[in-house]
């Protein structure tokens, strides 16, 4: 074999097995997740559960960064863009595979520029209103938006976000015409709410749920099929006269691509089995969300899909691009 050959061979062995001790030794510092969000909300709340769950699997610190703006786009385009060594990963959510169709330029690509690692956990959205309104039902509310055209506002994180959708379900669905204000997040659009100055808000039970038992805020419907188990006597909106049940809401974990098959493996492995725990289970629970484990492959099929299904939202509700 000639000398150059057999020192590629050589080098390229070297190479593969310092490859394999860094994957062996990983993590070997800590992980950063960006939450893209502002803290407080939904995706705030999940993402520090998810830290500490996978912290205490990978036996190393897993540091939580919030990255908000452009509702969501600066914290994914910092993932997207950084290293794929496993070391910074991003706290995914519905907007991941809504603002590939919503904006016409958000500077990363969220098919190709990302790899799948894991779903987490799942929630249904929980219509709320100041608990001062004289809203005490879903059926009040759409009474009052017939024949006060415009005099109603919905609150949502953003353009395109769980919150405007079901915002747009309601009021299609109902047959009545409100004002669509945008935040930044959920905890200044809650307290806008609070403080009266819109009318309704479908979130996650998470964001709410302090402000439910307080009683500064009052709850009238549920998305989804059946009753949430933490709130048994609110109505679904199909039990409140709706045809449609309404979106809810999902939050993942997403590497940048190049992350080696090996560390992504190894993040998905940890995270199923954390969420296969007894204690974690309850943990996420009481945070008004549900354990919804779904390992690489499978979170990969599932959020192709759910870019098809809100890129078929958007245009059904006319929602302009950004």
């Amino acid at each position: 074999m000639p000398k150059q050959i057999k020192k590629g061979l050589a080098l390229a062995l070297v190479a593969m097995a310092a490859c394999a001790n860094a994957l062996a030794a990983y993590p070997d510092h800590p992980i950063h997740l960006i939450v893209p969000f502002t803290a407080g909300g939904g995706v705030d709340i999940i993402g520090r559960e998810t830290a500490k769950i996978l912290g205490e699997e990978l036996k190393q610190s897993v540091v939580v960064e919030n990255k908000p703006g452009a509702a969501s786009n600066l914290g994914a385009g910092y993932v997207a863009h950084s290293p794929g060594d496993g070391y910074t990963l991003l706290m995914a959510s519905g907007s991941l595979a809504v603002n590939r169709t919503l904006f016409k330029n958000t500077g990363f690509d969220a098919v190709h520029d990302f790899v799948r690692v894991a779903r987490v956990a799942q929630a249904p959205s929980v219509l709320v209103v100041n608990s001062k309104s004289p809203f005490h039902s879903l059926k009040d509310l759409i009474d009052y938006g017939r024949s006060n055209p415009k005099q109603v506002s919905f609150a949502s994180t953003g353009y395109g976000s769980n919150q405007h959708l079901n915002g747009e379900i309601i009021t299609s669905d109902g047959d009545f015409q409100a004002v669509h204000v945008p935040y930044k997040g959920g905890p200044p659009a809650l307290t806008d709410l609070i403080a009266g100055r819109t009318t309704f808000f479908m979130t996650v039970p998470a964001e709410v749920f302090g402000f439910l038992k307080s009683g500064k805020l009052r709850p009238l419907a549920v998305s989804g099929r059946t009753r949430m188990t933490q709130l048994p006597d609110v109505p679904t909106l199909l039990e409140s006269g709706l045809k449609d049940e309404g979106l809810g809401s999902w939050w993942a974990v997403a590497a940048p691509k190049g992350t080696p098959q090996a560390v992504v493996d190894k993040l998905s492995n940890a995270l199923m089995k954390a969420l296969a725990e007894p204690q974690v289970k309850q943990a996420i629970l009481g945070l008004g969300m549900e354990p919804a484990p779904l390992d690489a492959k499978q979170f990969d099929a599932f959020f192709l899909k759910q870019v098809k299904e809100y890129a078929g939202l958007i245009k059904k509700y006319h929602i302009p691009r950004q």
